[in-house]
């Protein structure tokens, strides 16, 4: 009977209430996978307000709870009316996709929403969920032979029973026509006369950050060397990275601030280049279409760049963000804007 409910699910619930960007948009290969073995089904999804934003308009799924954990704290009434929308729902399934740590909230909504198929992870590794038995269906994850095992795939793996599969892997972000109009105007008016539009990203956590001063001198030779216009995008706590960036650079560029994330995606989709740190922003970036070079120090690049042939990533080293070169930089971002240019020279 259990297999007969998740063959036959009608309305399926996705818990994937991370705070993170990235968390969120490796997943979106779950979703696509969802959406081709359940065509005629109604997908929801439960995000954070953080993470909520790139499914909106979403091609894959037909419903976003947005759980405001933080506000939800000082306004039960509105934690009440949550939990009452997402039984209104009525889902077949939830599903729980832990692949990097388990999260006690998640697995409370997966068991509240009153899905009778509840999906989700035992163990990662030698660590144990302790909310694992809430589940009735569950699945040992354990990469220790694969470390290198793309968190897309990972996500794909925690859905367990409901054997997933797609060949399409991108991250993907849903537009409006509406905001892709406004980001074409956005982008042109940046872009002026000169021949491409280059997005950089010096902000994201301190052991990720590639020296601002590198970025300003890799912003000045694509101007100068190529003809390229540049535009940099910073968030709240982007202001140390972002002064010193300024303070080097030959030339100010345009400076996408203040902006909710929508309008700022929809500007980087019509970039011919989006050169970033291993941050949110280089998911975002990827999912909107823009062909991205990430730069990678500590972090893994196999498990966390961005796939597709468009995007590309390189590595330090060392694993030190300083160690690696200004011109190996520049050389790569270059190369991607050739062939972003002529489709027909060789990557």
């Amino acid at each position: 009977m259990p297999q007969n409910r998740i063959e036959n699910a009608r309305r399926i619930l996705v818990v994937r209430q991370h705070d993170q960007l990235g968390d969120m948009l490796v997943a979106v290969p779950l979703l696509r996978a969802l959406r081709k073995k359940f065509p005629d089904s109604l997908i929801a999804v439960v995000a954070r307000p953080k993470n909520a934003a790139p499914l909106r308009h979403h091609p894959y799924i037909d419903r976003l709870f947005v759980f405001d954990k933080e506000r939800f704290w000082s306004a039960p009434a509105e934690l009440r009316r949550f939990f009452l929308g997402v039984r209104d729902f009525e889902p077949d399934v939830a599903i729980v996709p832990f692949t990097n740590s388990f999260s006690t909230t998640s697995s409370l909504i997966a068991f509240a929403s009153g899905a009778p198929v509840r999906i989700g992870v035992r163990r990662i590794g030698a660590e144990r969920n302790a909310l694992s038995g809430l589940c009735t269906h569950t699945v040992d994850l354990d990469w220790s032979a694969d470390p290198h095992r793309h968190q897309t795939l990972r996500n794909l793996d925690a859905a367990g029973s409901l054997a997933l599969s797609t060949d399409d892997l991108r991250h993907e972000i849903g537009f409006s026509a509406e905001e892709l109009e406004s980001g074409r105007r956005a982008a042109e008016e940046i872009r002026s006369s000169r021949p491409s539009l280059v997005g950089l990203h010096v902000g994201g956590k301190a052991t990720n950050r590639w020296p601002a001063e590198r970025f300003a001198a890799v912003a000045d030779r694509l101007r100068d060397e190529l003809g390229a216009a540049v535009f940099l995008t910073s968030g709240p706590v982007d202001s140390g990275p972002v002064a010193r960036f300024l303070a080097a650079s030959c030339e100010r560029p345009a400076l996408v601030h203040g902006l909710p994330l929508r309008p700022v995606a929809a500007i980087i989709h019509h970039a011919s280049l989006y050169l970033t740190n291993d941050t949110g922003m280089m998911h975002v970036a990827a999912s909107t279409g823009c062909p991205t070079l990430s730069l990678f120090g500590p972090t893994d690049p196999l498990q966390w760049a961005p796939l597709g042939d468009s995007h590309r990533y390189l590595l330090s080293p060392s694993g030190t963000m300083s160690d690696l070169s200004l011109d190996d930089v520049f050389e790569a971002a270059g190369d991607m804007l050739r062939v972003r240019r002529d489709p027909t020279v060789a990557s």
